[in-house]
């Protein structure tokens, strides 16, 4: 899938994103959330989403998180000799993209035959520097002008565009970086609104899929909790459990057997 030499190097698969790559959500087998209290149903997400509990857990199991998301089981898939993941919760894009630089710009790619693939969060989310580490901030409210983010909000003119073309820059650079130290570059994205706009305006051969597509192969958009496919979704939150990020890793597989073969 490279252009690197594969019959000398070893092979690694690079992952950047947020907590859809880090892992949250996939929890511990069963009985885990019983012995809580708290049913698997996902009848009581919203009660348990973003308490301390849950806080709580996810710090506890992050751990687990990063053994069992869906970059641990495609580098078992593909076969590859190396993971390095650095998915991050709650991260911008641009916030993943300086950890790479101000981390990785010396690390040795050029021992590698190195597939990155980046799983693109919320467009909105944005980073900027504060006491030489970079911070990162979630979407806001635009009626909550007083908060940074609802700021930031509220000067967008075009909730729809703006956020994507921040959104391009940020992956232009990541593009640039990886020509530069020849390495393979792959992009998906959560949202499938997003990841229309983004292709109809930038075209470029680093998509996984040309066209519009889903790496999660079920219903998963949290604004619409009652389409929910809640078999692979962890009870107290809007992440995938263990099951959910093994379908995702199969699927992202069969796409690279099938346009990379």
């Amino acid at each position: 899938m490279g252009t690197q030499d594969s019959t000398i190097k070893k092979k690694l698969l690079f992952t950047l994103g947020c907590s859809f790559t880090e892992g949250d959500g996939a929890y511990p087998e069963e009985p885990f959330f019983e012995l809580l209290g708290i049913p698997l149903d996902c009848s009581e997400r919203m009660k348990w989403h973003g308490t301390s509990l849950q806080n709580r857990l996810r710090n506890e199991n992050a751990p687990h998180f990063h053994k069992n998301g869906w970059p641990p089981r495609l580098v078992k898939k593909l076969g590859y000799d190396k993971l390095i993941n650095v998915g991050k919760c709650a991260s911008s894009t641009s916030y993943q993209v300086k950890l790479l630089f101000d981390k990785y710009w010396n690390f040795p790619f050029h021992h590698y035959e190195t597939l990155m693939i980046i799983y693109c969060t919320d467009a909105s989310r944005f980073s900027f520097y504060s006491g030489g580490a970079p911070m990162t901030f979630m979407a806001g409210n635009p009626d909550r002008p007083y908060t940074l983010s609802g700021r930031y909000a509220k000067i967008i003119q075009d909730h729809n565009l703006d956020t994507i073309l921040e959104q391009i820059h940020h992956l232009k650079c990541l593009e640039g970086f990886c020509k530069s130290k020849g390495i393979t570059l792959k992009i998906m994205n959560y949202h499938e609104r997003e990841d229309e706009i983004m292709k109809r305006i930038y075209r470029t051969d680093v998509y996984m899929e040309s066209k519009k597509w889903d790496p999660l192969p079920f219903q998963h958009d949290a604004f619409y909790n009652d389409k929910m496919d809640n078999r692979y979704h962890s009870p107290i939150c809007f992440h995938p459990n263990k099951k959910g990020y093994e379908l995702m890793a199969e699927n992202v597989y069969n796409k690279i057997k099938e346009l990379y073969p």
